[in-house]
């Protein structure tokens, strides 16, 4: 009889802890279902409905109608005249940078006038990939006789110095 009623009693019990432990995981999800509904609803909004119109063939020979603007509007100002712009070219550091770089990277300055052309010859350049890169020139000949003294005369007169033509990589054709 006593085992019957502890029997009795312990059922009772894991049957109060099994409804209690079911409604305790009823309302855990009932709130992640609400959460994730909310945060649903305030970062996304779900799909917006686009509504696209559409419209019937234009018969060819229908006239076509014209907007007249309703509204113009037009922008008027004074400027106070200040006088001159202010020069802020630097010409004295123009002229140091441009004699370095005749000095120091004479192909740049080649390149920079190329193509050149004259009556004896037509002179290019191409940038060669190695040694930190540099332009090879190319003298191509269009008349038979030596134009070495003419293509000297013209580097010249691009301000560069016999030391710095001695540094170009120059091959005829």
């Amino acid at each position: 009889m006593v085992t019957k009623e502890i029997n009795e009693f312990y059922f009772s019990i894991m049957n109060k802890q099994k409804i209690l432990i079911i409604c305790a995981f009823l309302v855990f999800v009932s709130l992640v279902v609400i959460l994730f509904f909310l945060s649903r609803s305030k970062s996304n909004p779900g799909p917006v409905p686009v509504v696209i119109p559409t419209q019937a063939p234009v018969p060819t020979d229908a006239p076509i109608p014209t907007i007249e603007p309703q509204v113009t509007s037009s922008l008027i100002f004074e400027t106070v005249p200040t006088g001159k712009a202010a020069d802020t070219f630097d010409k004295q550091l123009h002229d140091n940078l441009q004699k370095q770089e005749q000095i120091q990277r004479p192909d740049i300055v080649v390149s920079n006038s190329t193509p050149y052309s004259t009556e004896k010859f037509i002179v290019t350049t191409e940038f060669v990939d190695e040694l930190g890169g540099y332009f090879s020139v190319t003298v191509t000949k269009v008349v038979e006789e030596d134009v070495k003294k003419d293509i000297h005369d013209w580097l010249v007169s691009l301000g560069l110095t016999d030391e710095s033509i001695a540094k170009l990589k120059i091959t005829y054709k």
